[in-house]
């Protein structure tokens, strides 16, 4: 299950990449972590609102928000380098889930099957 998880998440962020035209933008939006959450902070009061590891631990993924609905995803190497990759306005926060809601969809031993 977690090498599925690992691919699909690989998968979500080229295809993230490829649709947003990101990839075309991203040399030049490329700097030193320190150098993109300062610009971050300045030009749109934005700070990070959560963070993982890629699967392999080759990136950092940070997801940024500021107080007027704007957001970025940044992703950073362990070398410092820092990219943003995608962003945006109009960011909605979800509610929390309840207790234990994560845990019980982690723990199912089957992975959920759909049918056509």
């Amino acid at each position: 299950m977690r090498s599925r998880i690992r691919k699909l998440s690989g998968l979500a962020f080229v295809a993230a990449v490829l649709l947003s035209g990101a990839a075309a933008r991203a040399q030049d939006r490329c700097m030193t972590h320190d150098e993109a959450v300062t610009w971050l902070e300045t030009q749109f009061a934005e700070q990070a609102i959560g963070r993982g590891l890629a699967a392999d631990g080759r990136a950092m993924f940070e997801v940024f928000v500021g107080p007027k609905g704007t957001w970025t995803l940044l992703v950073s190497t362990p070398e410092g380098g820092s990219c943003i990759i995608a962003d945006g306005l109009d960011w909605q926060q979800l509610p929390p889930r309840p207790e234990g809601a994560f845990a019980a969809m982690t723990e199912s031993p089957q992975p959920p099957t759909r049918s056509h």
